[in-house]
């Protein structure tokens, strides 16, 4: 038991199984100041969150200063990009946006502009076209490590882990004291660990930890640092170091109510009740309404014997949590302990309609029924325990059966894998993972195309933000002809997640093929902001601008085209 729950989104469609967590995971930081002009201003937060811009003098260092050519148009671009960094700076954002657009559209090549229009958009919640600002910064200026931690902060917040993550190592290697961006990746490593659909991966976990460790030594002072090591200690299972950063990041922040609750969990898996039990009421003192924390309370009552106290506090808690089933639960229980079986069924019942999985809350619902002399209803619900339980089992088993079938792919037994995976299927029809899966595994043995299509169909069914299954979908649709549908599929997989490369590259491809020109040179300049030693991108583009009329950008591209196939020839 961890003190941080596996968000809902693990299990897409499923709604989280409860125990007395905090709401969430370990966020991502407010925003730090930007390069050269603090167009956001960082302000104090309470709880771990994500950063979303650099902010380290060792970043700053590592920049060059734009100054622009002698051109007019140049220069008046860079008037009106410091205008809007003064207006940003300023709190109007609105107008600032104006004027970095002007620069833009004074100078496209401009990045500074570009990376500045993606800090005002992300800071106005506007994530999703924030990404395709910082993607052409990065794509004019690859060097510029504030625009890639812009656009790390941008696809964390859109849902794309992995992109964020990609991005962020190489500005931890090349910055190895840039403890914000440290914070960061161990906060986005154990998020993808979380969230993860399928198998997950332990190495990330292990990662989280030396990133949010190194983070912590090098900024002994930052509380959220402190709080989101200590989350995920309580998590592996350490609590005594656990216990140790928790009070570091409320001795930093005292009376934080976030802080003192969790510092409150983790004392009670150690099983001091009595520190625990202080701290809980602390944070209720900061926050009467913190419903976790009187959860917490009232768990920890009961365990001490203290029946009516815990039942009285868990009432409060489910009265602030009313759509909550595990809130429910939790009180029809204590209620059930106190022979109070009338309230107790009646809060039972509220939790299996809000969960209908909860098998505990139907367990103590059958007790409760029997109790009250309810034969024929105590035995409808010991009934679907156990139709819930062997859909529970098939669910494992499916699990299980997806770890074989994928070490069976990389033996090359793909006859077999399938065999694994179809079974997955049947056991446990609303596992996404398993139809994701078996559609991978089809596609890419180029076996029955109906079959692979209808997988992506049921596995984007029941998880829509998976950016795999659509981009696997929309080639499947393009192989048959349905181009219309395969660009609707690939938008949104680039939309989800922006760093699918791969997506990008079809896109860019139907557009080359259709003369969209402006489309294409979109995808492309998406796809080199990615992966910028693409030779066959930058030629693409060279072409896409020739026919543009853009000749002297067109010819930049070619030979950068040139120099990366030149490079590859080299021998080492």
């Amino acid at each position: 038991m961890g003190l941080v729950g596996r968000p809902a989104a693990a299990v897409p469609g499923r709604a989280a199984q409860g125990r007395a967590h905090p709401a969430a995971g370990p966020g991502r930081g407010q925003l730090l100041r930007p390069r050269r002009h603090p167009l956001i201003r960082s302000r104090p937060t309470a709880a771990p969150r994500r950063a979303r811009l650099p902010g380290l003098v060792v970043l700053i260092v590592l920049l060059r200063p734009s100054i622009g050519p002698a051109e007019d148009r140049h220069a008046e671009a860079v008037s009106h990009d410091h205008t809007g960094v003064a207006l940003g700076d300023s709190g109007r954002l609105e107008a600032a946006e104006a004027e970095f657009r002007e620069a833009i559209r004074l100078d496209p090549r401009f990045a500074d502009a570009h990376f500045h229009l993606g800090l005002a958009l992300e800071r106005s919640g506007q994530a999703r076209a924030a990404v395709d600002e910082y993607e052409q910064a990065v794509f004019r200026a690859p060097d510029m490590l504030e625009a890639r931690y812009g656009l790390a902060s941008a696809c964390a917040a859109v849902g794309d882990l992995d992109g964020a993550i990609r991005l962020l190592r190489p500005i931890v290697e090349a910055a190895p004291r840039f403890a914000e961006a440290r914070y960061n990746l161990g906060v986005d490593l154990w998020n993808r660990y979380k969230r993860a659909s399928g198998l997950r991966d332990k190495s990330d976990l292990e990662e989280a930890a030396h990133q949010l460790e190194a983070a912590s030594r090098l900024e002994p002072a930052e509380a959220k640092v402190h709080f989101a090591l200590g989350q995920l200690q309580a998590e592996r299972q350490s609590l005594a170091e656990a216990v140790a950063s928790l009070e570091k990041a409320l001795a930093l922040v005292p009376g934080d109510p976030q802080y003192a609750y969790n510092l409150g969990l983790a004392l009670r898996l150690q099983g001091d009740l009595d520190a625990a039990e202080a701290r809980f009421r602390q944070t209720l003192e900061r926050d009467p309404r913190h419903a976790l924390a009187r959860r917490a309370l009232g768990l920890l009552l009961r365990q001490k014997g203290d029946l009516a106290g815990a039942a009285a506090e868990l009432r409060l808690s489910a009265g602030e949590l009313p759509a909550e089933a595990q809130s429910h639960h939790l009180l029809g229980g204590a209620l059930l302990k106190l022979d109070d079986l009338l309230q107790a069924i009646e809060e039972l019942r509220q939790a299996t309609r809000l969960d209908p999985l909860l098998t505990e809350a139907r367990v103590n619902l059958a007790q409760a029924l029997l109790r009250a002399g309810r034969k024929d209803e105590a035995e409808a619900e010991q009934a679907e325990v156990q139709r819930v339980n062997a859909e529970k089992a098939g669910l494992g088993r499916a699990m299980v059966l997806l770890e074989n079938a994928a070490a069976q792919v990389k033996n090359g037994q793909r006859a077999s894998a399938l065999e694994q995976l179809r079974e997955a299927v049947r056991l446990s029809p609303d596992f996404p993972e398993a139809h994701y899966q078996l559609g991978l595994a089809l596609a890419e043995a180029h076996e029955t195309a109906a079959e692979a299509e209808a997988a992506f169909v049921e596995a984007l069914k029941l998880d829509p933000a998976n950016a795999p299954a659509r981009y696997w979908f929309g080639r499947l649709l393009l192989a048959r002809g349905d181009t219309a549908s395969a660009v609707f599929q690939l938008r949104k997989a680039v939309e989800a997640a922006p760093s699918l490369v791969e997506a990008h590259r079809e896109l860019a491809r139907i557009a080359l093929q259709s003369r969209d020109w402006d489309a294409a040179a979109t995808e492309l300049r998406a796809l080199l902001a990615w992966d910028s030693a693409d030779a066959q991108a930058h030629r693409d583009l060279a072409t896409v601008l020739g026919a543009r009329g853009d000749a002297d950008e067109a010819a930049r591209e070619r030979a950068a085209g040139r120099r990366l196939e030149e490079t590859r020839k080299t021998p080492r």
